[in-house]
Order: structure tokens, then C-alpha cells, then sequence
């Protein structure tokens, strides 16, 4: 007897294997994954069957048991732990639903068939059967990252170990969302991240998110101040601002200084039109700044719509301007008062009764009915034993027609467009306003439920509305700015989707013969995407001069086009000769455009063909070497061609030059050392490096440089 009843026990703790019915009974399992006298009661769980045929302690797998390393294959791979038994979460991943359940202090997962799980119970349904070699992954805040593979026709879950998370539909290490041992989500104990890594089971933030900066050993991301613009301690001189979302002082692209911070005043809620003006509208609900003008489309109940205020509705202004509520609106009524935006009659007189805000009369034609308005929403009443009888709300929750016989096709006051026609509801009709139109050039007519008077303007393709309301069309130069509602220059620091080989504008230089001024073009040579910016060399040769104004042993960190280029000092130069007032950069750029210039640092000037090159240089302005001619004007990208034509102006100081029917070259220097130390190299106008002109020699010049967007 003692063995049955042992025997009927076993059957119901196993739950996943079988028992056998020796004395004593044996748990037995029947899979290759545990060994004899172990069970699998849930995911990667087991227990002992001692001698007697009891079970003892549970021990808690990742991977399903084993017979060696005390019953877990990785015996330091564990679940991820639970605090009260019998909780339930139900987590989407995708298409698949999951269920776990918090047992003997662990979650226990499950595949769920659709959606169908339920935080009292798990799955309602389990899933079955599933596409073998299927398989997903997911990372769960708080849980870990688990993954499930497809095999046998049946699900295998297994979670991942501590400090990994997913790659695609795999376990991997040092996942952001689940790092360390803690399975920590990187994104969530890091504010502000942008990129990062988890790196040996800590959080490493690389990059933070727009208006934030790297700060203490990488694991603080600091909001860009005017004290901390950029980087901790760099703070912004005078009264110039920190532009936060690029992380420079100064700022740009319609953006105005306010207290220390580039705001964009069209549409800041705290400085809309300009610093000092917040946005705010009494007892208004939908409160924006729009074109530096605060606006309001909707206002708190009691309130309506009223000159771009919120007035309070009263028996003067009764849910909209000018709409008074006195008695002679409701038949039979003593006193009224505005509620809820309606008049409502309060009392009746003497043969009238109060029923809902209207008075209707105490002695009725037996079998008749009427409709009446309530909050503008009509109800039908029908006279039966001579008192008024409610029957039925409009349907839609129209009003009553004009004879208040029956419903009506609308609500009152509610407004529709058709087409241009603005239509509002009167007396449940629709009445027709005055079609929508406009007298601005370029700008059609629109009609709209939610602005005021209902007829609005929209500017025709490729015209703009500007701050004065008139609609405005860009040059081909030109692109729309949305901040500052204006057309502006595009640049090659504003200009959009920009690419290796593309043309831009930047500075202004003599181009014309008569040295007349015009935009500088260049051509993007490489792109940095991680610190956003260009490398450029000027569209054609835009000048003529030597290398070094003397024939002697030079090179680029000496030569006076060095010093001619960057605005250099005497001493910087074999010469002598001081650049710091007439020099290219000072002609070509502005004080605002130089802020976007990129000092190179430690320039390599590398030897070439057995002739020095000299020390590395710090430039802002530079010309290629002939290691990046190589590198830039190959095969792999045509739109990159080192013969370009020359401009009038550099026809009118050099005498180098051939031209053919398309255009006119010219050879342009590089800053590479020639064959010998008293001549530099070239590109030739047949597009080849030439070894050599002397250096005291005028040759075209296109200038490189870097900028920061």
C-alpha cells in the first residue's frame, strides 16, 4: 500500500519524465539532457528523487541539466531571479508573446501561441509546433536576453549568460541592453546616451545624444551650457551663446542668443519671438509658438475660443463671442445661464415644466411630439397621457431642425469644409459661408476646422510662406530655411545629403578678369562622418603664385605660400615676409565662415623622391601632397578629376595655360618636395604629377581645407 501511494505521488510531481515502480520508486527522465534520477519540473530546473522517493532541493539551470558540474552543464549560468513566486509577466517580442513566471525565486519562460497570455495565468495557449532552425533572440529590461531555436519541431529556450545580450537571433557578449552581471540596459543608466559599447561588463558611452557632451571618463553625458559647451570647463566668451545641439559657441541657422543658450524663438515655448516672451495663454489647452507668435487652438471647458484669448463663457459670450443666452431663447423660460458652453433654461414659468435645461409645456396634444435642443444635441419627445415623454437622442447626435419638429442633418455649431466652402451647422442645417479665398501672389486658398474664420493660404509648390505672409521662392543657390522662414545661401555647412564629389560654396574670391568677386566653389574630396565634416579643394585653379617668392632650398613649412595661405607672421617664412594682414584666408572667408575652418594638426609633409619634405605643419589652409593625390583621383570614384579649368582672373596673372574648345588649364601646385630641394611638385595639366617647377615659378594654386558642419 505505502509503495501505490508513493507511486501516485511520483505521478503527480513529474512532470516532464516518468517513474518507475521499483521499491523504493526512481524518478526517471528519459531525455539525453538529464541525468538518471533527476527531473525537469520547468526550463533548465531539476530535482533530486532521493532513496525513499522523495524530492529534495530544486537546482536552477540556463541550459538544461547534466551529469556532471552538480547537475547544470554551466553551473555559473543561472536564471535571472524573481522576488515573489507565482507573478506573471506577459512580454511581446515581435510576433511571438512570451510568458514568465516567477517560481522557487526565478522566471520561467514560455512561448505563448499568438497573443494569447494573461497575467493571471501565463499562456492561454501554449505555442505549437514550430519551422525548424527558426530561431529569435530578445533582451528584456530587468529579465536579460534569452533566445529560442527551433529544433524537433518544439521550442528550446535558453537564457543568455550574465553580461551578454542579442546579435540578430543569437546570445552574444557585451550587449548594451544587458550588461554586466546585473544585465544592466546601458540606455537607461547612462541619460542622454548616443553610441557606446559594453566593454568588459561596464557601460562605455562613446558618443552622447544631440546637446550633450562626454564627461567624466566616459560614463556622464553633460548638457552643453554656455559654461560647458562642447566639453566639461569650455565655456562661451561674452555674451556669446552655446548653439546646444552642435555643442559650439555662436549661434547659426536662424537660431538667436537668450540667456546664454541659441534658441530657435519661432517655435521655444519659453522665448517664442523673442527672449524675454513666454508662451503662455490663460486657461488655453493647446498653447503653441508658431512663426515666434504664440497661438492657441483649443481652451479649457468654460472657456472658448475668442482673438487669440480664451474668454470665459458667460451669458454675455456664451460658448463663443457675442452669442448672449437670455430667456427669450428658450420658450417658457424665467431664468437662463450658460453651462457647458449652451444656453440652459434654470427655471419655467407657470405653464411650462423644467426637463434638462428647456421648459416644455405641462399640457400637451395627446400623440404629438417636438424636438429639443439640450447642450445642442436634439431629443425627440412624444406627448403620451398629455405629458412630454422622452423618446430618443438624434442620431449622430445632431440638433433639431428649424421648426423643431425632428432632427435636423447636424450639430449645431460644428463646422465641415466642402472643398473651399466652409459650412457651419444652424438650427440642424448647414449653412454655407463665404468661400475661401486669398489675394497673395503665388499662395492658393484653404479651408480648415481648425483655425479661425476657417479660410487659410497656402503657398504653390516651390514658393514658401515667409514672415510677412507673402509667399517667396528660393535662387538655385538659395535653400528654405524652416527656423528663420527666409531663403538662405546654401553652403557647404548647410547644404543637405551631401557627398564625395558634390559641389558646394564656402567664401568669395576673385574669379572675374577684372578681379571682381564671386562665391567660392569646391568639391568635396572625403567626408568624417563621425566628427561631421568635409574635406574640400576650390572647383577650379582660382590663383597664380609661387611656391617661394626666392629660389633656395625650401620646403612647405617655410615656403611664403604657406605663410600667404594661412595669414602667417614673418618669422614663419624663409623671407621674412609678414602675411598677417594681406593673405588668403582673410580675403576669401568672414569672421563667421572662419569659425567652420578646421586647423590640421601635425600635418605630414613626408619626404619625396629622396628629397626632404620637411617638418609637419598645423594648417587651415593647405594643398594636397602627392600621397593624397594618389589617394583621392583614382578609379574608384569619376567625379573626382585632377584637370580643371582655370578662372579669368588667374588668366590675367599667369602666362602657363592652354585652352581648347571646352575650357582653359593650368598646373596647380602641391606642397610635396619636387626632385630636388629648390623645386616642388605638380599636377601637370595633362593630370600627371610632375616632378618639379621651380619653386620661385607662378603656378595655379587650388587650396584644401576642412570644415566642421
Amino acid at each position: 500500500m505505502k509503495n501505490s501511494i508513493s507511486y501516485l505521488i511520483m505521478i503527480s510531481v513529474c512532470l516532464m519524465a516518468s517513474c518507475s515502480l521499483k521499491d523504493p520508486p526512481t524518478c526517471l527522465t528519459g531525455a539525453e539532457r538529464c541525468e538518471p534520477s533527476r527531473i525537469m519540473v520547468g526550463t533548465g530546473i531539476y530535482q533530486e528523487c532521493n532513496d525513499n522517493g522523495d524530492w529534495g532541493n530544486e537546482f536552477v539551470c540556463s541550459v538544461g541539466c547534466s551529469s556532471t558540474n552538480n547537475g547544470c552543464r554551466l553551473n555559473d549560468k543561472m536564471m535571472p531571479s524573481c522576488n515573489e513566486d507565482g507573478i506573471i509577466q506577459c512580454l511581446d517580442n515581435d510576433d511571438i508573446t512570451l510568458s514568465f513566471e516567477c517560481r522557487h525565486g526565478y522566471w520561467n519562460p514560455k512561448i505563448c501561441h499568438s497573443d494569447k497570455c494573461s497575467e493571471e495565468s501565463g499562456c492561454i495557449e501554449e505555442a505549437q509546433g514550430c519551422n525548424n532552425s527558426e530561431s529569435f533572440c530578445t533582451e528584456l529590461s530587468g529579465i536579460g536576453a534569452l533566445q529560442a531555436i527551433c529544433g524537433d519541431d518544439r521550442w528550446t529556450i535558453t537564457y543568455c549568460p550574465k553580461g551578454s545580450g542579442c546579435d540578430g537571433n543569437i546570445c552574444a557578449d557585451n550587449s548594451i541592453k544587458a550588461c554586466g552581471d546585473d544585465r544592466v540596459n546601458c540606455k537607461e543608466i547612462i541619460a542622454h546616451w548616443g553610441t557606446g559599447a559594453c566593454t568588459a561588463g561596464e557601460c562605455i558611452v562613446t558618443e552622447c545624444m544631440s546637446g550633450y557632451h562626454l564627461y567624466e571618463n566616459e560614463s556622464v553625458c553633460e548638457e552643453n551650457t554656455k559654461e560647458n559647451c562642447g566639453s566639461h570647463g569650455h565655456a562661451c566668451p561674452g555674451e556669446e551663446a552655446c548653439n546646444k545641439n552642435i555643442g559650439e559657441c555662436g549661434c547659426d541657422n536662424g537660431l538667436i542668443a537668450c540667456g546664454g543658450e541659441c534658441i530657435d524663438i519661432y517655435h521655444s515655448m519659453e522665448h517664442c519671438g523673442r527672449c524675454d516672451q513666454k508662451c503662455e495663454i490663460a486657461n488655453g489647452t493647446d498653447v503653441s509658438c508658431e512663426s515666434g507668435k504664440c497661438k492657441v487652438k483649443s481652451c479649457e471647458v468654460g472657456y472658448h475660443l475668442y482673438d487669440n484669448t480664451c474668454e470665459k463663457d458667460d451669458n454675455t459670450n456664451c460658448g463663443s463671442h457675442g452669442s448672449s443666452c437670455t430667456k427669450d431663447m428658450i420658450e417658457g423660460s424665467e431664468t437662463v445661464a450658460c453651462e457647458n458652453a449652451q444656453c440652459m433654461a434654470k427655471t419655467c414659468d407657470n405653464e411650462h415644466q423644467l426637463n434638462g435645461g428647456v421648459c416644455l409645456e405641462k399640457n400637451c396634444v395627446e400623440g404629438s411630439s417636438k424636438c429639443v435642443n439640450t447642450a445642442s444635441i436634439g431629443k425627440m419627445y412624444e406627448c403620451i397621457n398629455n405629458t412630454w415623454t422622452a423618446k430618443n437622442t438624434c442620431e449622430g447626435n445632431h440638433s433639431c431642425n428649424a421648426a423643431e419638429t425632428a432632427c435636423g442633418d447636424c450639430k449645431n455649431s460644428t463646422v465641415q469644409c466642402d472643398g473651399l466652402k466652409p459650412e457651419v451647422c444652424v438650427k440642424g442645417e448647414w449653412s454655407i459661408k463665404v468661400e475661401c479665398s486669398t489675394s497673395i501672389e503665388h499662395a492658393r486658398a484653404t479651408c480648415s476646422v481648425d483655425i479661425e474664420n476657417y479660410c487659410g493660404w497656402t503657398c504653390e509648390d516651390d514658393y514658401y510662406a515667409s514672415v510677412d505672409n507673402t509667399c517667396i521662392q528660393c535662387n538655385d543657390d538659395e535653400e528654405w530655411n524652416e527656423l528663420s522662414r527666409q531663403c538662405e545661401k546654401v553652403t557647404c555647412v548647410t547644404k543637405k545629403n551631401i557627398a564625395v564629389g558634390d559641389y558646394c560654396k564656402f567664401g568669395r574670391y576673385m574669379q572675374d578678369a577684372d578681379g571682381g568677386v564671386k562665391d567660392l566653389e569646391w568639391q568635396v574630396l572625403d567626408i568624417d562622418s563621425e566628427n561631421n565634416s568635409l574635406f574640400l579643394i576650390t572647383k577650379y585653379v582660382i590663383d597664380a603664385k609661387p611656391y617661394n617668392k626666392t629660389i633656395r632650398p625650401i620646403t612647405w613649412e617655410k615656403s611664403t605660400l604657406r605663410s600667404w595661405l594661412n595669414g602667417l607672421s614673418a618669422s614663419s617664412n624663409s623671407i621674412g615676409i609678414d602675411y598677417t594682414d594681406d593673405n588668403f584666408m582673410k580675403t576669401a572667408f568672414d569672421s563667421d565662415e572662419m569659425k567652420y575652418i578646421n586647423k590640421v594638426y601635425s600635418n605630414p609633409n613626408p619626404d619625396y623622391n629622396g628629397t626632404p619634405g620637411g617638418n609637419d605643419t598645423d594648417d587651415y589652409v593647405f594643398l594636397l601632397s602627392y600621397e593624397e593625390v594618389l589617394k583621392y583621383y583614382n578609379d574608384e570614384n569619376d567625379d573626382l578629376v585632377p584637370v580643371v579649368s582655370l578662372t579669368e582672373y588667374v588668366k590675367s596673372v599667369i602666362y602657363d595655360y592652354t585652352c581648347d574648345e571646352l575650357q582653359c588649364i593650368a598646373a596647380w601646385w602641391l606642397r610635396s618636395p619636387g626632385n630636388n630641394n629648390k623645386t616642388a611638385s605638380n599636377v601637370s595639366r595633362d593630370g600627371r604629377i610632375y616632378l618639379g617647377h621651380d619653386v620661385n615659378t607662378a603656378v595655379g594654386i587650388r587650396p584644401v581645407l576642412w570644415i566642421n558642419r
